[in-house]
C-alpha cells in the first residue's frame, strides 16, 4: 500500500510539473501575440503557473524515481523564462510610450529639440527642421546646438539660459534663432536639464516658438500710442477725455493753458464751486446736467460748437467754443467714455462784438451777410477739425476708482528715486484676490466687479493719505506705503488681509494673497521692487493663500 501510495505521489508531482511547464508556455506565446491558447489558461498569471511548478517539483523530489536535479533545473529554467516576459512585455510598453510621445512632438507646430550636454543634436521635430531648412530624412547628429543661434544669442544661451536651467532645471525666456533664409527671429523658448541620479547633465531639451509676429504687433502699439500722444500735444485745441461717471482720463497741455487750470485741480472742481462757473452767452449758468460731455454720455449724441463763458477764480471769463462725441464699443449702445475738444474764441468774440457794434452803428447789411458768412466757415472749419479728434489713455480705474497700472508704474519709479535721494523708507505690497476665477465662473462677472468694488474701498479705508493704492490689473492690487519700514509693511499687510478675511461677504468668504518687499541697498531699481514683491506674492498662493509672504531683507537700519 505504501509503495501505491509513493508511486501515486511521484506521478502526481511529475503531472504538475509538466502542467505547470504547459501552462508557462501557453503563457509565454500568449504574451508574444504568437498563439490563442485554451481559454482558460491564457489569462493565468506568472505566480499561479510557478505554484505549480513548485507543489510538482516538491512531490517529484521526495517520490519520483527522476533525480532531483533535473527537475530543480527545471523549475529554475521556468523561473527565468517567465521573468523574461516581463521584462518583453514592460520593454514593448515602454516602447509604445516613447511612440506615442515622437507622434505628438512630430505633430505639434511649437519647435522641439534636444542636445547631449556637449551641445551636439540628438533630436529636432519635423516643425524645427522646417525653421531650420532641413530635411525630414537629414541626419542632424553632426550638428551643434550653436549653429541656430546668431553669436550674440548664443552669448546670452550660454551665460544666463543653459547655467539657469542646470542649476534650477528649468530656464524660460526670450531668445533668437537663425531660420533657414539666415534670418534672425524672435522666439520664446524653455530649455530643460536632464540629469541623472548622480546629478550630472545628460541632456537638455527644448521648446521654443516664434514671437515675431507678437512683436511686430506691440512694437505697432508702441508706435501707434506714441503718434497718439504727439498728435494730441500738437493740437492747437484743448482736448479731456471723459470716462462714462464723467471723470477726466486725458487732459492735454492746451486745455490747461485755455482753462488756467490742471487735470487734478479740474478733478477737484464741484459743480457748486462760486469760483468756478459755467456761463450761457446770455450770463447764466450752465446746470451741471447741461454741461456738453455730460449730455454726450447721456444721450449719446454728438454736441457740435457749444459757446461756453468758463469763469475762473482769478475772476477772468474766457470763452470756448466746445464740441463732445460720445465714444461707443462695437455692439453696444450706451457711451464708455466722451472726448471734448475746445478752443478759446474769447479774442474771436471780441472782435465780434466790435464788427456787430460797427454794423449796427453803419446798418450795412452786406458787412453783416460777410461776417455770418465768416461765421459760418469758421464753424465749419471747427466741425471738421472735431472729426479728426483721438482718444486719449485714462490714468484711473473706470471699475474701482482707484489709480489705474499707469499711474502706478509712473509713481513707483518716482517714489523710487525719491527713496535713493533721500534715503527714505519705501514698502510696498502686492495683492491678488484668492480663487477670484472661481469666484466669476460660479456668481458672474457683476458680481465678480462687486466684489473688486469692495476690496478696493478697504485697501482706500485702511491706506494712509501718502499712500499711493492702485489697481494693478485683474484681481491684482498694489500699494505704495511711503516712509514704512519693514516691520510697518507687515503690519500694514496684516491688517488688510485679516479685514477682508473677516468680511461678512454675502456671497462667500474671499481672501488675499500677499507679497511684500522693501526698498534695500540691494534694490536696484523700481522693477526690481516690483518683481520681489510678485516672487513673494507667488509664494504665498503656492504656500496656500490667505497668507503673508516676505524675503529675508537687510534689517531698516541697514538699509542705506
Amino acid at each position: 500500500m505504501l509503495d501505491i501510495w509513493k508511486r501515486l505521489s511521484a506521478i502526481s508531482g511529475v503531472s504538475l510539473c509538466l502542467l505547470g511547464m504547459l501552462v508557462l508556455i501557453g503563457w509565454l506565446l500568449h504574451a508574444m501575440c504568437l498563439i490563442q491558447v485554451l481559454p482558460g489558461l491564457a489569462p493565468m498569471q506568472l505566480n499561479t503557473t510557478l505554484g505549480f511548478l513548485a507543489i510538482g517539483a516538491s512531490l517529484a523530489f521526495f517520490q519520483s524515481p527522476l533525480p532531483a536535479v533535473v527537475l530543480t533545473a527545471g523549475l529554475l529554467m521556468a523561473l527565468l523564462i517567465g521573468i523574461l516576459m516581463l521584462s518583453i512585455q514592460n520593454a514593448r510598453a515602454a516602447q509604445k510610450a516613447q511612440q506615442r510621445l515622437v507622434a505628438i512632438l512630430e505633430n505639434t507646430s511649437d519647435l522641439v529639440g534636444i542636445a547631449d550636454a556637449e551641445g551636439r543634436i540628438l533630436y529636432h521635430n519635423q516643425a524645427l527642421r522646417k525653421f531650420l531648412g532641413r530635411g525630414l530624412e537629414e541626419d542632424v547628429s553632426y550638428r551643434r546646438m550653436g549653429e541656430t543661434h546668431t553669436s550674440a544669442s548664443l552669448q546670452h544661451v550660454l551665460k544666463e539660459a543653459l547655467p539657469t536651467a542646470i542649476r534650477e532645471g528649468i530656464w524660460s525666456g526670450e531668445s533668437t534663432f537663425l531660420n533657414a533664409q539666415g534670418q534672425e527671429v524672435p522666439i520664446s523658448q524653455v530649455i530643460i536639464a536632464h540629469k541623472n541620479d548622480q546629478g550630472d547633465v545628460e541632456h537638455f531639451s527644448t521648446l521654443a516658438r516664434d514671437i515675431s509676429k507678437a512683436k511686430q504687433a506691440e512694437a505697432a502699439l508702441q508706435e501707434s500710442k506714441a503718434r497718439f500722444r504727439s498728435a494730441i500735444e500738437a493740437m492747437h485745441e484743448g482736448v479731456i477725455l471723459y470716462n462714462q461717471d464723467a471723470e477726466v482720463l486725458i487732459f492735454n497741455h492746451q486745455a490747461e493753458e485755455i482753462l488756467g487750470i490742471t487735470a487734478d485741480q479740474l478733478r477737484r472742481v464741484s459743480p457748486r464751486d462760486s469760483n468756478w462757473r459755467l456761463l450761457h452767452e446770455d450770463g447764466s449758468e450752465f446746470a451741471p446736467e447741461e454741461y456738453p460731455n455730460r449730455t454726450a454720455l447721456r444721450e449719446g449724441v454728438g454736441q457740435q460748437n457749444i459757446i461756453i463763458g468758463v469763469h475762473k477764480p482769478d475772476g477772468t471769463l474766457t470763452w470756448i467754443s466746445v464740441n463732445a462725441a460720445p465714444m461707443f464699443r462695437p455692439g453696444e449702445a450706451q457711451p464708455y467714455a466722451a472726448v471734448v475738444t475746445f478752443s478759446d474764441i474769447t479774442e474771436r468774440r471780441w472782435f465780434e462784438d466790435q464788427v456787430a457794434e460797427q454794423i449796427t452803428q453803419i446798418n450795412d447789411s452786406q458787412v453783416q451777410l460777410e461776417l455770418q458768412t465768416a461765421r459760418l466757415l469758421h464753424a465749419n472749419l471747427l466741425l471738421e477739425q472735431a472729426n479728426t479728434r483721438l482718444e486719449a489713455l485714462a490714468t484711473t480705474d473706470g471699475l474701482t476708482g482707484l489709480n489705474n497700472h499707469r499711474a502706478f508704474q509712473d509713481r513707483i519709479t518716482e517714489e523710487f528715486q525719491r527713496g535713493r535721494r533721500y534715503n527714505t523708507p519705501l514698502a510696498l505690497l502686492l495683492l491678488d484676490v484668492d480663487h477670484f476665477k472661481a469666484y466669476n465662473d460660479a456668481f458672474g462677472h457683476p458680481a465678480g466687479d462687486a466684489a473688486l468694488q469692495s476690496v478696493a474701498s478697504i485697501l482706500h479705508s485702511i491706506a494712509r493719505a501718502t499712500d499711493f493704492v492702485a489697481r494693478y490689473g485683474g484681481e491684482e492690487f498694489a500699494i505704495l506705503l511711503t516712509g514704512a519700514d519693514t516691520a510697518g509693511a507687515l503690519e500694514v499687510a496684516e491688517r488688510i488681509r485679516q479685514t477682508i478675511a473677516s468680511q461678512d461677504w454675502e456671497l462667500r468668504p474671499i481672501t488675499v494673497s500677499i507679497g511684500v518687499s522693501v526698498l534695500h541697498a540691494a534694490t536696484e531699481s523700481a522693477s526690481a521692487l516690483i518683481e520681489e514683491a510678485d516672487a513673494n506674492l507667488y509664494t504665498s498662493k503656492r504656500e496656500g493663500r490667505n497668507r503673508i509672504t516676505y524675503s529675508d531683507a537687510p534689517p531698516a537700519s541697514d538699509v542705506f
